[in-house]
């Protein structure tokens, strides 16, 4: 854990880092999911989904930015790389 300014205890800054890493996991794999839709969507409704997958991946990237920048700020260990991004994924409760 890096050294910080404020005030949080370190096992509370413990938990935050676990629970943000989360979460911008969560958001990149919406990300990516949307994308994925965007790609592969067909049929009679094919440019209205297109679209709106596009717009809802745009959406989610903004939330992805503002997760990771928060997480920045309050100078604790964010996963950023993809790899590291992996182990969250094959860790959710869906996955369990």
């Amino acid at each position: 854990m890096y050294e910080t300014e404020n005030d949080i205890p370190e096992q509370r800054r413990s938990e935050l880092n676990a629970l943000m890493n989360q979460q911008l996991a969560n958001a990149v794999d919406l990300q990516t999911q949307m994308k994925q839709a965007h790609w592969n969507v067909k049929g009679p409704h094919f440019i209205g989904l297109h679209e709106l997958f596009d717009q809802i991946d745009e959406a989610v990237e903004g939330y992805v930015d503002l997760i990771a920048a928060r997480h920045r700020r309050r100078t604790l260990t964010r996963r950023s790389r993809s790899q590291s991004l992996v182990h969250f994924w094959t860790r959710s409760p869906q996955n369990d």
